[in-house]
């Protein structure tokens, strides 16, 4: 379990990109990156690139962040740069059956980690949500309205829910991190036999339910 909201070192500030990697790509603690907006160039510190605050920190119950995510990539992180050092380095190859392993845990979670892998999953969740809104019809409302009213859902309340819902353009629906941290186990049971991390992201007992929000 990692540090929950009350705790001063709970880790905010989360690299989508892992250091090791950019300082293979620094001169010293420093880089220079193109920026894709047409921005003039700058260089900047390794600790401060592809740096977002709370990035991996999922919620609990009572909206408590928790870094558990954020310290088991870092740790898979020190693994694998074990690894890529012996073999970029030291000029190792073919490496070791259980080094390879490690390396290939890593490039997994590359694959699942970054905020690409999230946007896409924000839009595949949207897209399927409002074709099963159509698909459901107005009886589909009335049964998702009945199960969290605490009495009668009326005829004008489905109204009103099927026309706000069916707005299709008007909104679209935003994974929780919560969401995104328990689907990064699909890529990593997919392109690694080992469970060490997806055992870790979805075993925390105090994560809230995975949930999507509308964003208007």
């Amino acid at each position: 379990m990692g540090k929950s909201s009350g705790d001063p070192k709970l880790k905010r500030r989360h690299h989508t990109v892992p250091r090791l990697l950019l300082r293979r790509f620094a001169d010293g603690k420093r880089l220079l990156p193109v920026p894709l907006d047409g921005d003039a160039q700058r260089l900047v510190g390794i600790a401060d690139v592809t740096v977002h605050n709370d990035f991996y920190s999922m919620r609990g119950e009572n909206g408590q962040l928790d870094d558990s995510v954020e310290s088991l990539l870092a740790e898979l992180e020190g693994k694998s740069a074990a690894v890529i050092r012996k073999a970029v380095d030291d000029g190792v190859w073919p490496l070791p059956l259980e080094q390879r392993a490690v390396h290939a845990e890593w490039i997994a979670a590359q694959y699942a980690r970054i905020p690409a892998a999230r946007k896409a999953s924000n839009e595949i969740g949207d897209y399927c949500g409002k074709i099963m809104t159509a698909m459901e019809g107005k009886p589909g409302i009335r049964r998702r309205l009945e199960a969290v009213a605490t009495g009668p859902v009326s005829d004008e309340e489905v109204d009103a829910a099927w026309a706000e819902l069916t707005d299709f353009d008007g909104y679209y629906a935003e994974m929780s991190v919560n969401g995104h941290m328990v689907s990064m186990g699909t890529p990593w049971r997919r392109r690694t036999r080992s469970s060490w991390l997806v055992h870790g992201v979805s075993s925390s007992s105090s994560a809230a339910p995975c949930s999507f929000r509308i964003i208007r």
